[in-house]
This record gives structure tokens, C-alpha cells and sequence, in this order.
């Protein structure tokens, strides 16, 4: 069977999707790709649909060999590909014989990278996704386990298509984002916005944040100046993606991201 085959798993790669839908209700995190902008380039890329399944390559330093020939992808944070020792480009197609080694090193700017193969990865569908979420031991090769050194990792095997390596399928420079420079966050107040008085917002936004190295799937952690709300806690109830959460006298915040827990408990 085609496939790839770890031979070094980096800090954190796991098989992802665009996430399990409609679980909320049964106490499951949907999971799926974080950066789903360079998720769906990829494999947009070496022409699968949104939905195939990627690598998501956290940090780098993660390296496979494929068995078979193979059309694949890599997108997201620059991680300075190697194909058998040769510089490879990001951010397009390319083809990768069987036998040729892909080397990532490590994270310059950003976080994780995907890489998507021509035909997609195969990974078992559990409630409608073979998104990887570790600690609901869901999706993956096996019971949310991350990929470890000797996982193959299978594909339906598409022949390369001559035409579009011929094409040379590339993004656009517009459409690839600069990993490097800060970002502006939009914010739509709901919820408990009332329980912070005017002065904490006009702070809250008008602050510079940095990310913590406590980040994870879970939540991106902000360092910066502290906001207090006018409550104690509150009473665990659904929470939405991207939802801000501020820790009571402690200069962080965290942004809820797609590996977040189905509902919010007392802070």
C-alpha cells in the first residue's frame, strides 16, 4: 500500500481533517487543522478536496521517507523542507519519488505546517473525522495517538499527474501570510463583556500580547497587561471557538482554538 513512512515524528505530528463536527453535545472537542488557511492550500494544491486528511507538523524536525511516488504539499509555517539533502519549495507541488526522504527542520516563524499527499492520507473515520484529539483518544492511526518513528502512513495512491507538476501549482504570494509579523485580532464582545468595565476593555484593546510557550491546541496564551472582571468565576456552560478567557490577576489571556473543550469551568 502507498504510504509514508515516519522516521522522525518531530515534536508533534498528527493526522488531521477538518475536525469532528456536532460532538459538543457528547463532551468531545471538534479538533481538526489550526491553521486551516494552509491546511486547505495544501491540499487544494496537489488536488484533493478541503476535507483530505494532512500532517500537521508542530515545530519541525520531523522527517519521512515514501514508499511509493507521490505528489505532495507543504504549507504553513516555514520549516526549510530538504528532498534527499535538496532545498524544496513550499507553498506548491512537488514530486517526491519512492525512496526520497523529506526533511523538515526547525520553526523559524510560526507553529505547525501540514503536508498533504495527491489522493490524501487514510486514516479510520471515528464520528465523522479521522481528526487526531489526544486527550479524547479519538482519530489518528490509533485511539488519538500522535505518530511515533516506523508509523506508515497510508494514501490513496494517485499516479502523479504530469499536467499539474507541468503547471508548476504554486500559491500565490498574496495568499501566503508572513509567519513572521504580529496580527491584529478582531474581537465581537458577548457573553460576560458586561462584567468588565470600560476602563479593562479600552486597555484590553489597545494592548500589545505576545504567545506564550504554554500555547497548545487547546488555547493560544496571551502574555500582557492583566484584565479583572467584576465576577468571580462563573458557571461552566458552552464556550465558542476563538472565545477570549481572562485568568483573575494574572497577565494572560487565552484564546480558545479548535482543540478546546466543549464548555467553560470556573477561572
Amino acid at each position: 500500500m502507498a504510504a509514508l513512512v515516519v522516521q522522525h515524528p518531530g515534536m508533534l505530528s498528527l493526522l488531521q481533517d477538518l475536525g469532528r463536527l456536532g460532538v459538543a453535545e457528547q463532551g468531545l472537542s471538534q479538533g481538526g487543522a489550526v491553521d486551516l488557511h494552509a491546511a486547505c492550500w495544501a491540499n487544494y494544491l496537489v488536488g484533493n478536496m478541503a476535507s483530505a486528511a494532512v500532517i500537521e507538523i508542530t515545530l519541525g524536525m520531523a522527517q519521512f521517507i515514501a514508499v511509493e511516488d507521490c505528489t505532495l504539499a507543504l504549507t504553513g509555517a516555514p520549516m526549510q523542507p530538504l528532498l534527499d539533502d535538496i532545498p524544496m519549495e513550499s507553498w506548491q507541488c512537488v514530486f517526491m519519488r519512492a525512496g526520497q526522504t523529506l526533511k523538515l527542520g526547525g520553526a523559524r516563524h510560526g507553529l505547525r505546517a501540514y503536508l498533504a499527499v495527491q489522493g490524501g492520507f487514510l486514516a479510520p473515520d471515528v464520528l465523522g473525522s479521522c481528526a487526531t484529539v489526544v486527550r479524547n483518544q479519538l482519530g489518528g492511526l490509533s485511539h488519538g495517538q500522535p505518530l511515533v518513528t516506523g508509523d506508515r502512513v497510508p494514501f490513496a495512491y494517485a499516479s502523479p499527474d504530469p499536467t499539474m507538476l507541468s503547471r508548476h501549482r504554486q500559491t500565490p504570494s498574496r495568499f501566503i501570510p508572513d509567519y513572521s509579523q504580529p496580527i491584529t485580532l478582531r474581537v465581537i464582545e458577548s457573553y460576560q463583556a458586561a462584567a468588565f468595565q470600560a476602563v479593562e476593555k479600552a486597555q484590553f484593546y489597545a494592548s500589545h500580547y505576545t504567545v506564550s510557550q504554554e500555547t497548545d491546541r487547546m488555547g493560544c496564551r496571551l502574555s500582557g497587561p492583566a484584565i479583572q472582571a467584576e465576577i468571580d468565576g462563573i458557571i461552566s456552560e458552552g464556550i465558542a471557538l476563538g472565545r477570549f478567557k481572562s485568568r483573575q490577576m494574572v497577565s494572560r489571556l487565552c484564546c480558545l482554538m479548535i482543540g478546546k473543550p466543549w464548555e467553560a469551568t470556573r477561572n
